[in-house]
């Protein structure tokens, strides 16, 4: 199964999300991030093989280093081709600041990197569902604009997930502290 390492927001904004979800599943659009067991995020890397115990101890010292810093979720989007609907990040300097300090240790720990998460092809994104069929991305953009945006945020931890269509596992979890 893959690894993703994820930032996650504040508790207001994870709410926030799960409520979306909450709507897609109500709606029949598609329950897959309620069901496997997601958290709401913005992915920094993903991977498909993983030192878990190396990065984990790399993140620590990482998340002591990094304060807890603002994001705005402002957009509604979609992949379509991977069928995945979005809440889109704007992209500002500390958090190009982060993704970049971020890479520059990953791949001493990450085999098989997934190509649109690195520095020339990242789009941040904090995901709504995947793989939905294109007859409900309608719906799922429908209920995306009855939601206030933008979502001001604040990223507040980082952490390692095992992940899979059907199930999201929690490994690392650490909080930005300086």
């Amino acid at each position: 199964m893959p690894f993703a390492v994820e930032m996650y927001m504040d508790s207001d904004t994870e709410a926030r999300v799960r409520r979306i979800w909450t709507q897609f599943a109500s709606a029949g659009v598609k329950s897959s991030m309620l069901d496997a067991g997601y958290r709401p995020h913005i992915s920094l890397g993903v991977c498909e093989e993983l030192d878990v115990e190396g990065l984990g101890r790399r993140l620590s010292v990482f998340a002591k280093a990094s304060a807890p810093f603002a994001l705005t979720l402002s957009s509604i989007g979609l992949f379509p081709q991977a069928g995945v609907a979005f809440l889109g990040v704007v992209v500002t300097r500390r958090l190009l600041e982060v993704h970049a300090a971020f890479h520059s240790f990953f791949g001493e720990y990450a085999k098989a990197m997934r190509e649109h998460y690195l520095a020339d092809a990242w789009i941040p994104h904090c995901t709504l569902a995947f793989d939905l069929p294109s007859a409900v991305m309608p719906k799922a953009i429908e209920i995306c604009l009855g939601e206030r945006l933008p979502v001001y945020s604040r990223v507040e931890e980082i952490g390692i997930a095992e992940v899979s269509p059907s199930r999201a596992e929690i490994l690392w979890v650490h909080r930005l502290i300086s």
